[in-house]
């Protein structure tokens, strides 16, 4: 006997397919954007690494904007890999180097997987050097402020700091503890915090910190005062007691020269 398919068995056959390959789309789909989702966090990771990378590369050689290669202004790239040395992806590296206005380095590091080379991800970061110019007060030793001292403005020390004044910005150590000696109030040495003491607002307070290699910088003198006799304003010996510099909102600065100082008399109530 021969048998038969009716055609409401054929439309149900076909429908059947229809809808199995049409979940099966859908799964793939759904697939593919998650392996991409995925792969945009991976492309996250990879690109911060570029940037840790390049960090510790400026700490290794801080001059060097070319990534070691002597070719400014190009992309540098870089294979990334995982713990069992293989390749997953790449990162791009993209270099500013500083300059007299705006001294910061920019690095720009876009990263993406060996599997989807077209989902990137970008993170940029600036990265300058301490200016020490932002200090009010800047020391390589251990540092005392009495109670009767209000110290106006960021104070670093590569030493203790006892502050028992007022301050009204931060005050910052390189050390984590270090001896009191009489230098700072101590009749017996006595092992004490980088910064400790009777002063206000602690919160302000900052230590441990990085130190600041005071021996690497490296100033010429000579050519500094050639520079300011020929481009600024050189003040010699003034024959006094100093001089009295008025900085004013216009850009200009008054010069004064002291002949002598008188003490302050503050009124007791």
């Amino acid at each position: 006997m021969k048998g038969t398919i009716t055609p409401a068995l054929l439309v149900i056959a076909s429908a059947f397919i229809i809808v199995i390959y049409g979940l099966l789309f859908i799964l793939s789909l759904q697939f593919d954007f998650s392996q991409r989702q995925i792969a945009q966090d991976k492309a996250l990771h990879i690109a911060e690494a570029g940037i840790n990378y390049y960090r510790w590369h400026l700490s290794i050689d801080p001059e060097d904007f070319t990534d070691g290669t002597g070719n400014p202004g190009v992309a540098y790239v870089h294979d990334y890999k995982d713990p069992q040395g293989d390749i997953i992806g790449q990162f791009s590296l993209e270099i500013e180097p500083p300059s007299e206005s705006f001294p910061v380095v920019t690095i720009t590091s876009t990263a993406w997987v060996t599997r989807y080379p077209k989902v990137k991800r970008s993170v940029e970061a600036q990265y300058g050097r301490v200016i020490l110019t932002r200090y009010a007060f800047l020391h390589n030793s251990n540092m005392w402020f009495g109670n009767s001292i209000t110290v106006t403005g960021p104070v670093f020390s590569n030493g203790g700091i006892r502050q028992d004044g007022k301050n009204t910005s931060t005050i910052e150590s390189a050390k984590e503890t270090y001896t009191c000696g009489l230098e700072s109030g101590c009749d017996d040495p006595e092992e004490k915090p980088g910064v400790w003491g009777n002063g206000e607002l602690d919160e302000l307070w900052d230590f441990p910190i990085n130190p600041i290699d005071f021996d690497s910088i490296k100033v010429d003198f000579n050519e500094m005062r050639m520079s300011a006799q020929n481009e600024g304003l050189y003040l010699d010996a003034s024959g006094g007691q100093g001089y009295h510099l008025v900085f004013t909102a216009d850009g200009n600065v008054s010069v004064y020269n002291v002949a002598g100082t008188s003490p302050i008399k503050v009124p007791t109530r």
